[in-house]
C-alpha cells in the first residue's frame, strides 16, 4: 500500500481504484500542507523539508543511543537484583551467577556505564534538535543551562 506524501503524515492510502490517477495524499488538508511547504521552499522563506530530511540520521542515532542507555540500565538493574537474591556465601558445588559486588567497585562501574550512555544520548538529542532548527537558547533551557554553555558543550 502507498503512503500519504503529506509532510510528516505517512498514513496508509486506501487501495487505488482501477481507473484514474493514484492518490498521493490522504486528505485535502495534507495536499494543501504539501503545496504550501513546496511554495515556501521555492521562495526560500523556509526550509523545514530539508531540515526534516537532514535530521533523519540524527533521529536514528538518537534512537540507537536511547536503546544503549536502556540496555546499560537493564544490566545494572539485573546485577543489583542478582546481588540481592544470591546468597553471599559460596555453596560447594553450586555455581552462581557473577555478581557486581564480586568485582571491585562493580556497582560504580555499572552506574558509570549508564551515565556515559546517557551523556551520549544527550549529545545525540542536542544534534537532532539543532538539525530540526532549534536554537541554542531552546536547547540550553531544556538542559537547564545557558545558551552559551549548551553551545560550548555540544556545539
Amino acid at each position: 500500500m502507498a503512503q500519504c506524501m503529506g509532510p510528516g503524515c505517512g498514513r496508509q492510502l486506501p487501495r487505488a481504484s482501477t481507473t484514474g490517477r493514484p492518490r498521493e495524499y490522504c486528505s485535502e488538508r495534507c495536499r494543501s500542507r504539501w503545496r504550501r511547504l513546496r511554495q515556501r521552499v521555492r521562495e526560500g522563506r523556509e526550509a523545514p523539508l530539508r531540515r526534516w530530511e537532514d535530521g533523519a540520521e540524527h533521529r536514528h542515532l538518537l534512537m540507537v543511543h536511547a536503546y544503549e542507555v536502556a540496555e546499560a540500565a537493564r544490566r545494572l538493574a539485573a546485577g543489583v537484583t542478582a546481588d540481592s537474591q544470591d546468597p553471599p556465601e559460596v555453596v560447594p558445588g553450586l555455581a552462581r551467577r557473577p555478581r557486581l559486588s564480586d568485582e571491585p567497585a562493580g556497582h560504580t562501574r555499572a552506574a558509570a556505564e549508564v551515565l556515559a550512555a546517557a551523556q551520549q544520548l544527550a549529545a545525540a538529542a542536542v544534534a537532532a534538535d539543532r538539525a530540526a532548527g532549534a536554537s541554542w537558547g531552546a536547547v540550553g533551557r531544556a538542559l537547564g543551562v545557558s545558551a552559551d554553555t549548551a553551545a560550548r558543550r555540544y556545539g
